[in-house]
């Protein structure tokens, strides 16, 4: 989007990344954790006549809240996700 169209108006990335926002918050009422959320991973498409709906993709690394302690899907010192994308801790 930004390739295409260059800086967008803080408002417009506001109200994308609140879908962003309520989209992570259902998933983790569904009890998933999305664990490689980047740039690539979300989607603005015109949905219904109506532009900049904002979607969540590649939920391939999502990890349950219920089995995180027991998955054996992250260890302690094992890196999942993007790099470039992480948080440092």
């Amino acid at each position: 989007l930004v390739e295409r169209q260059g800086v967008l108006p803080a408002g417009r990335i506001v109200y994308l990344m609140r879908q962003v926002c309520d989209a992570l918050n259902e998933a983790h009422g569904q009890g998933l954790v999305h664990r490689d959320l980047k740039p690539a991973n979300i989607y603005c498409a015109y949905r219904g006549g109506q532009f900049d709906v904002a979607k969540v993709l590649d939920f391939g690394l999502a990890n349950p809240l219920s089995d995180a302690k027991d998955s054996g899907l992250t260890q302690e010192g094992a890196i999942t996700g993007s790099p470039l994308f992480m948080s440092p801790e």
